[in-house]
């Protein structure tokens, strides 16, 4: 009676060998192409549905990077900048980029051997444009990095205390702290008060403790971020397992040549 149905149907049946699994039965309906192996098309499905996870996966990070950045996207300036493109133009840019494409890629296989780093010196030196070409490198590969100013930071929080708010502080926070990678930019930029010292500790702190890896970008003195960043005992976690670049030179916006930072790096 099968063999009925399947000449009804115009079923054609042949054996053949798959090379990596062996003899299967191919069948063919009404000069369809023929079926795969079986155990290789199981294997195609299990491929396109951890695909799909992983879309899924990349679709609900960008939600959480635009979340904890608190913007819907990445600034118009910045979206089209990646590693790749990025051509160091001094021997800071170039050990900065060295530094950089190492946290991408302990990201990618060993995040737990991804170090913090900071950028201090000229304005214009480059520093904010390297720092999105790592954030959106890193997104664009799965992970989720995170890109704030210290000013913006503080307006959010300070508007997630009204009642209205759509955001409550701790969840500000929190994404902060889960990301993969976070860059604080600007940091003593403006001036800082009691609360902003303590929210940067915070992050600081947190941060190290997890092992996550932490950008800190600035234009002023070592000895004014260790101010604005809460004392020693923040930056001795920052700098407990991190490297540092001072950026010195031309002004990468106009050209213009700026004094050096007061204080060196050694």
């Amino acid at each position: 009676m099968l063999k009925h149905i399947g000449g009804a149907l115009e079923i054609k049946r042949e054996d053949r060998v798959c090379p990596e699994h062996g003899p299967y039965e191919a069948m063919s309906f009404r000069d369809k192409p023929w079926s795969q192996c079986p155990h290789c098309m199981e294997r195609d499905k299990a491929a396109e549905a951890a695909e799909e996870g992983r879309e899924l996966e990349r679709h609900r990070s960008s939600i959480q990077t635009a979340k904890a950045q608190g913007e819907a996207e990445v600034p118009r300036r910045f979206r089209g900048l990646r590693l790749e493109s990025f051509e160091p133009r001094n021997s800071e840019q170039e050990k900065a980029f060295r530094l950089v494409k190492g946290i991408v890629h302990a990201l990618r296989t060993n995040p737990d051997e991804a170090r913090n780093v900071v950028f201090l010196g000229a304005i214009g030196g480059g520093k904010t444009h390297l720092a999105w070409s790592t954030v959106n490198t890193v997104n664009d590969s799965g992970g989720r990095a995170v890109y704030t100013k210290a000013s913006k930071l503080m307006m959010r929080l300070k508007s997630s205390y009204s009642l209205d708010s759509a955001e409550r502080p701790e969840d500000i926070l929190d994404a902060l702290v889960s990301a993969d990678l976070l860059v604080l930019d600007e940091i003593g930029f403006t001036p800082d008060s009691d609360s902003e010292r303590k929210t940067l500790a915070y992050l600081l702190d947190e941060r190290w403790g997890q092992m996550r890896p932490t950008m800190v970008i600035s234009n002023v003195t070592l000895t004014e971020l260790t101010l604005s960043l809460g004392g020693q005992a923040s930056m001795s976690r920052l700098f407990s397992e991190s490297d540092a670049v001072q950026f010195k030179g031309e002004d990468q916006r106009g050209k213009v040549v700026t004094p050096p930072v007061q204080e060196a790096l050694h």
